[in-house]
């Protein structure tokens, strides 16, 4: 395709577009939707979800690979966010009583847990009733195939 250079090629060669056409045609393989806001209580191994809680414990994990786990709340129950790089900027960040809005693929290891979570502060309300004031937390996004996955810091409004 004219106007694209030699890295930007390969990796949409490597996507299967080779035509504008192709890219055109490149449809999403699914959607994240954001906007449904679910509750800890009724979450579900398996679920990409979005929750919003407040932060009730942080601390590092020290041992084989240490990692950052926040355990939030909502009033419904408790979710485990565990991050295991670039943890220590988030350590700062993630204090107690903090509001956040995460997503991500629910896992159940002694108890509910999103590992590496999409996630933003939540700046008013309450876990359970507040909408996310934050308009990339709360949208629908395309996700492509052989895309890398969406953060949720670079949002719909962003």
């Amino acid at each position: 395709m004219k106007g694209i250079g030699p890295k930007r090629a390969q990796v949409l060669h490597e996507l299967g577009i080779e035509t504008a056409a192709d890219l055109l045609l490149n449809l999403p393989r699914r959607y994240l939707d954001r906007s449904n806001i679910a509750h800890i209580g009724e979450l579900l191994e398996g679920q990409t979800v979005t929750v919003v809680g407040k932060v009730a414990m942080s601390g590092v994990i020290k041992g084989g690979k240490s990692r950052l786990e926040v355990v939030i709340t909502d009033g419904t129950g408790e979710l485990s966010l565990l991050w295991f790089a670039g943890w220590r900027f988030l350590q700062e960040s993630l204090k107690r009583g903090v509001i956040l809005a995460v997503s991500g693929a629910v896992t159940y290891f002694h108890g509910y847990q999103i590992c590496t979570p999409s996630w933003r502060f939540s700046k008013t309300g309450t876990p359970r009733t507040s909408p996310i004031p934050v308009a990339s937390s709360r949208c629908t996004r395309p996700v492509k195939p052989g895309a890398p996955p969406v953060s949720i810091h670079a949002g719909c409004g962003a």
